[in-house]
């Protein structure tokens, strides 16, 4: 007979924020059983769902909670432990989940629950669940509760807010849908308009191909989050608030876009190149990984590293596994808890801490937080930080070394003992790399693909963008050229704001013209144009079809004869030709079961939810726009 593990066998007080493994194998056996078979689960009645639709539809499931919280009875219970289970299923093709919690507020940089760039390795969607509390919902919550769900004072505040959630959507080329819940979350023109001027743009967007800009890759991993004890109650502000939630908002005000991969991922070859490569408690590597990442130390390449990376190997948890990875010596000078889990900065003439202040702290918000308290002894490596003099009950690793850097042989390696380390010494990574940074204010969040710049900010004043090339800067919010030609520009924030600008070739605004099942149109696609050119398209309905309307600009519009032409063109359009079956021109009523697949022009996802009951869901979305689209390849 196999029994689950007792309650008291599930904690390890070893080092009481993160499990040896050696000292709970039956658990951790235990808990990937579980995580495969939740995987299994769910595959099986996406399995079901998709052979009994034959295709016509999209199938998904809630799933890829890697940054809410949790240890790791939520992360198998949320299948993050074997969440490429997911990807790598032909019947799964797309995940949903709602923005992280704790990122959401007006002036903070917003996150995918999880990996999100991972799924356009594999083909598929991520659907964010937008439900953001904004002014229209009443909510008793402190402060600190409705700031986490990403509620707001006024119009202005929830406007500028969902464009700066839907501007990283549009960088990911990725999905949303608006959970109007209740009725009270988005019900009022304000939203609506601003929501159809989004759809607008994602429809003219489905002419583009989009290439990631990002030469940072941010590297995470399911299983590792099993390696947190049960009910440590440091757990949040120790692994999720500071290595994942608080760092990921430092990243994105560096001034550049990053991109995020499961360490599977990086282990099955499928991860593009990069410059810098950020491990966020990756504390758990198998030897194949292992040989992954030795394999990005070339071409001068930095790996960052934090923390615990890299300590356990799947078979035991050792310092000497991370001093492997990291190249650098190290000593745990303290397994008792860290009083004040913070890094002082002592040398800021270094490349990596430069424009810093001497005495500048960083690390973790709250008290009492981590251990083990890791120092870095190599002396071939260059120190720049200590712990805190506050650091443990004994005082023990008071002044030592926290943070270093060591030249290897064609690539750097950065440690730091304490999460969340400051934006400025990416921007300062991204300098030392060669790689390019859009902007220079550390107060703005920045979005960035092939085709597209984003800046949200809430501080107001000029800011200055520059182009890794020159291009037409367009102003999507706003429907104004910047300029046409230019590697550079700078524009004026109000405050508490979002700017979105598409990227095209120099002198060129775009069109893009399209149509649903019933019909053709010319023209169809992008069209790059001049300034003050003309466009002329015609629609021509198919045998038992009729033009319905043209959705011209995100308003319907009634076209006369077959064709329209847009004349003096100094903005961009988006025009769909909308279709419908003309019954009175059929000879035959259709039963229901004649209508032809490709007729169903409305889009139904089917969700599979997760967790420790799962059960089928049907999406239902009261006076909202489900907005979905493939990544072009």
């Amino acid at each position: 007979t196999v029994m689950p593990p007792a309650r008291e066998d599930r904690a390890d007080d070893y080092w009481d924020t993160m499990a040896t493994i050696q000292n709970m194998l039956d658990f951790m056996d235990y808990e990937l059983y579980m995580a495969e078979l939740k995987a299994d689960t769910i595959e099986y009645f996406c399995k079901l769902v998709d052979d009994h639709i034959e295709n016509r539809l999209m199938v998904g499931t809630y799933g890829g909670y890697f940054f809410p919280g949790g240890g790791y009875e939520f992360s198998s219970a949320t299948s993050n432990v074997y969440f490429q289970r997911m990807l790598q299923s032909e019947h799964i093709d797309f995940i949903k989940s709602p923005w992280t919690y704790g990122m959401r507020e007006i002036g903070e940089t917003a996150q995918f629950m999880g990996p999100v760039d991972s799924l356009d390795l594999y083909g598929k969607l991520w659907v964010v669940e937008e439900d953001s509390r904004l002014n229209l919902k009443e909510m008793a919550e402190g402060q600190d509760g409705r700031a986490s769900v990403g509620w707001t004072r006024n119009y202005q505040q929830s406007v500028e807010q969902i464009k700066r959630n839907f501007s990283y959507i549009l960088s990911k080329g990725m999905g949303v849908s608006f959970y109007n819940l209740m009725w009270d979350f988005f019900d009022d023109d304000q939203y609506y308009g601003a929501i159809g001027q989004m759809y607008e743009e994602m429809t003219l967007s489905l002419g583009l191909t989009n290439e990631s800009t990002a030469r940072i890759a941010v590297i995470v991993d399911g299983e590792s989050q099993m390696l947190i004890p049960w009910e440590s109650k440091y757990l949040n502000h120790t692994l999720y608030d500071s290595i994942y939630i608080e760092q990921l908002k430092e990243l994105g005000y560096c001034g550049a876009s990053y991109d995020m991969y499961l360490l599977d991922d990086l282990a099955d070859g499928l991860v593009p190149e990069y410059k810098i490569y950020l491990f966020l408690a990756t504390t758990n590597m198998t030897q194949r990984e292992r040989e992954a990442v030795k394999a990005l130390q070339k071409n001068g390449n930095i790996l960052v590293w934090q923390f615990t990376d890299a300590i356990a190997n799947g078979e035991k948890t050792e310092l000497a596994l991370m001093e492997e990875m990291i190249g650098m010596d190290l000593s745990i000078v303290s397994t008792r808890r860290k009083q004040i889990a913070a890094s002082i900065v002592f040398d800021n003439t270094h490349w990596l801490t430069k424009g810093m202040n001497e005495g500048q702290p960083y690390g973790v918000e709250s008290y009492d937080t981590m251990s083990p308290v890791i120092a870095v002894t190599d002396k071939s490596a260059t120190p720049l930080a200590c712990h805190s003099t506050s650091s443990t009950s004994d005082g023990t690793p008071a002044g030592r070394v926290s943070l270093a850097v060591k030249e290897m042989d064609g690539w750097t390696s950065v440690y730091s003992a304490v999460p969340n380390m400051p934006q400025a010494m990416f921007r300062n990574m991204l300098k030392k790399a060669g790689c390019h940074s859009y902007t220079q204010s550390g107060s703005d969040v920045v979005y960035t693909n092939n085709n597209y710049v984003a800046l949200h900010s809430i501080f107001a004043g000029e800011r200055t963008v520059k182009l890794p090339d020159n291009y037409t800067v367009y102003d999507v919010f706003n429907r104004q050229i910047i300029s046409a030609d230019t590697d550079s520009f700078t524009v004026s924030l109000s405050g508490k704001e979002t700017r979105l600008f598409r990227l095209t070739q120099p002198g060129t605004v775009q069109v893009y013209i399209g149509q649903n099942h019933g019909g053709t149109v010319t023209n169809k696609g992008l069209t790059d144009l001049a300034p003050g050119d003309d466009l002329r398209f015609q629609v021509e309905a198919e045998p038992g079809y009729r033009l319905s309307y043209l959705l011209l600009d995100g308003e319907k519009a009634f076209l006369e004869g077959n064709s329209y032409t847009f004349e003096d063109i100094r903005e961009s359009h988006t025009v769909i030709a909308h279709f419908s079956p003309d019954y009175g021109a059929q000879e035959n009523d259709a039963g229901a079961d004649d209508v032809p697949k490709e007729q169903m022009d409305w889009l139904l996802p089917v969700l599979i939810g997760s967790g420790a009951a799962v059960s089928i869901l049907v999406l239902i979305l009261a006076a909202a726009v489900l907005i979905l689209r493939k990544k072009k390849k």
